[in-house]
């Protein structure tokens, strides 16, 4: 079996897409409800009978139905804490390798309701798995391999384990009394016939990154740019005996009735005939339009995970064709809430409806594509049976939304060069138009919007929203336009920031917005009570505030899509002093957020959450007060840093603790405490002056517990 994780590690880097959180970061703020928009990025499969069970990056272990390949119906699906690179079923248990170093048996003997039982740590950055038995094969990232037995799937527990010298360890087959791992170095022979015991035995170095491994016979077949072939009769002495070319990087490799079908980067699904199993020979393919991760193989179909997931008919293996495909990909971008329907946009997803009168259970009821794959930052609009969402270069879509089952596409207005925000109030929709400033256009008839007046921001319009006679334009700073006459808007104040705004709210004689200064980030609270003279008033600073945070208000709250930071709660009350009073981390980065009362809409990229909201004053004192009630890390401050910072963490029960410090490569590189510690807040100050500049991340454990941040040094 093989996962790619050059993806996953660059999410990583870029925006910590998925920390492991064992009990939520949070204060003031309760989920109560979640729903799947999109999946993320498919990179494992086990297909058990008429099951396929696809473990799908930061949204988890995916249960589909392919009795009838050609209609594939999701089933249930099972998030896990951090991503899921991988999935081998045994029985009734799905074991899935998480990211972050767990292995998470979840029990699927109700495809449709699969929960998870029990988990083990098998290092950092599981990126493998596989089954025989009541033994699990876990692969970390790091070249070590572990033995897991799930014969009590409530207690996994590791039985034996190895390391070996190569580097990033990335899939790995298990045959007769040997693994087979496929590290970048080539390939690893590990002899697993006492399981408590793996013992490396031999490799084979490959002058490429070797990223899939499947063994059939007395052959390994190694996948590369090529696919070598490699006789393993005396596992002792593996030696090469064949290759052949493959357009792309071989990810994953599936043997069926003497044909390889192998899953490449940017060229989709190749078939090798292996007639001559020294001498693979290309003999058909399928490009998808996604980098192909993974293949399975279930009678005359290959299922095929790129991007999507995808059924193909191979009865003739020179001739694989499309026959279905579920396809859940997409990046939420925005959210319009509207009488009990959550409206969302999302890049390369297109316009999804969402039932929301029971906020507990979100569902889904329709969805419209859009002809682009979207906006990066794409806004959204409802007004009447109408949606208007802005789509950068692509113009502005309106979709009819009469029938929340089945919304489709109406207008498209492509006459600007960027449209990035849009509001509507009464029979016109002003566009935030970037470069072109506010554009004003006339929606009596939603399917032919006319440009009806226009307004050239001084600097480029990103966002606006309307009140009353007034447009809020954010352009770096806050634009006020009298729009009282919409064919002539004009100019009557402007505010700048510290630091650039791309979002605003405004109630009652307030305007909130985003901001991004000098790598801090949050409020500001602008005095709009006299529009020709707004007067910023007071700032509050929150953790992963950027310019691009969306934002909600409520009874003098502004609940901000925080990127990093997940869901920011200010209150406002006092405009010279807004305060954080509440927060709830997500796994991935927050996009947006719409409110009603104090339940707040939260989407990030692939969910949607339903967050309750308790203003501190209603919160009960509790008996345990001062004892924390969640295990965490609470903070990293600063971070970046330089070379010091101060790690805050919660310990909600007294025990043993641990804290320790991986570099990005899953490497052990301080072990800071080790120790009994009591029931409370507690505090650490790293000093990381013998490391050098980078990502790490640090690991809070105490009893079968584990909370996992992020930390970035800058010297």
């Amino acid at each position: 079996m093989r996962k790619v994780l050059i993806l996953s590690l660059i999410l990583l880097l870029a925006v910590g897409c998925s920390q492991v959180v064992t009990a939520q970061d949070s204060l003031n703020v309760t989920r109560i409800g979640r729903l799947t928009v999109f999946w993320g990025t498919s990179s494992g499969m086990d297909i058990q009978g008429n099951l396929a069970f696809v473990a799908s990056g930061c949204s988890g272990l995916r249960i589909l139905d392919i009795t009838n390949p050609a209609n594939p119906v999701e089933l249930g699906y099972c998030d896990t804490p951090g991503d899921a690179n991988g999935v081998a079923v045994s029985g009734n248990y799905a074991c899935v390798a998480d990211w972050f170093g767990d292995l998470r048996v979840i029990d699927v003997s109700s495809p449709t309701n699969p929960y998870e039982t029990g988990w083990v740590e098998v290092g950092m950055m599981c990126s493998d798995v596989t089954c025989s038995g009541d033994y699990v094969y876990a692969l970390s990232r790091t070249t070590a391999l572990n033995v897991v037995d799930i014969s009590n799937p409530q207690n996994p527990s590791v039985i034996g384990s190895c390391s070996f010298s190569g580097t990033y360890a990335n899939s790995i087959a298990v045959s007769g009394n040997y693994a087979y791992v496929a590290c970048y170095t080539g390939l690893f022979i590990i002899d697993v016939s006492n399981p408590s015991n793996p013992t490396p035995i031999s490799s084979f170095i490959s002058p490429y990154p070797s990223y899939g491994i499947e063994v059939v016979n007395n052959y390994a077949y190694l996948g590369t740019n090529e696919l070598i072939v490699i006789d393993v009769s005396n596992p002792y002495y593996p030696y090469q005996v064949g290759y052949s070319d493959v357009l792309g990087y071989v990810y994953h490799i599936a043997i069926n009735n003497h044909n390889a079908y192998i899953a490449t980067s940017n060229y989709g699904l190749r078939v090798f005939s292996l007639t001559n199993p020294i001498a693979p020979v290309e003999i058909g393919y399928y490009e998808t339009l996604d980098n192909a991760y993974y293949t399975a193989i279930s009678g005359d179909h290959a299922f095929v995970a790129a991007g999507g997931f995808y059924s193909f008919d191979i009865s003739t293996p020179s001739q694989p064709t499309l026959v279905g495909e579920y396809v859940q990909i997409g990046r939420n971008n925005d959210i319009v809430l509207y009488n009990n329907l959550a409206y969302v946009m999302a890049e390369g997803g297109g316009l999804h409806i969402i039932d929301i009168s029971a906020p507990s259970n979100p569902v889904e009821l329709g969805n419209c594509a859009t002809p682009s794959n979207g906006y990066y930052h794409m806004q959204l609009d409802v007004a009447g049976n109408y949606a208007y969402a802005a789509d950068g270069s692509n113009g502005l879509y309106v979709f009819n939304v009469f029938n929340s089952s089945s919304p489709y596409l109406v207008a498209i207005y492509d006459s600007l060069i960027a449209v990035s925000g849009v509001d509507v109030s009464g029979n016109y929709a002003y566009i935030a138009a970037q470069t072109e400033g506010v554009r004003v256009l006339d929606i009596t008839d939603p399917t032919d919007p006319v440009e009806h007046g226009f307004y050239v921001t001084g600097n480029p319009a990103n966002n606006l929203t309307i009140s009353g006679d007034y447009a809020y334009v954010t352009a770096q700073g806050l634009y006020i336009l009298d729009v009282s006459n919409p064919a002539n808007p004009q100019e009557l104040g402007y505010f700048a920031p510290e630091g650039i705004s791309s979002e605003v709210v405004v109630s009652g004689g307030f305007a909130y917005l985003n901001y991004e200064a000098d790598g801090d980030g949050g409020i500001v609270v602008v005095d709009v009570s006299n529009p020709s003279n707004p007067q910023g008033l007071g700032y509050c600073s929150t953790y992963g505030g950027d310019c691009s945070a969306a934002l909600g208000y409520y009874d003098n709250h502004v609940f901000l899509a925080s990127g990093v930071g997940g869901l920011r709660v200010i209150d406002v009350s006092d405009p010279l002093n807004p305060v954080e009073v509440g927060h709830y981390s997500v796994d991935d980065v927050s996009q947006g957020v719409a409110v009603i009362e104090n339940q707040a809409y939260l989407i990030d990229r692939s969910f949607l959450h339903v967050l309750d909201f308790i203003p501190p004053a209603a919160v009960e004192p509790s008996p345990n007060a001062g004892i924390p009630s969640q295990f965490a890390i609470t903070s990293i401050y600063p971070n970046p840093f330089n070379p010091t910072t101060t790690l805050s963490y919660n310990i909600s029960s007294p025990g043993d603790v641990s804290l320790v410090v991986y570099d990005i490569q899953g490497r052990r590189v301080a072990k800071l405490l080790n120790e009994f510690q009591t029931a409370g807040k507690h505090q650490y100050t790293f000093n990381a002056a013998h490391l050098p500049n980078g990502m790490y991340f640090v690991k809070l454990s105490s009893q079968n517990q584990e909370n996992i941040k992020k930390m970035l040094l800058l010297k």
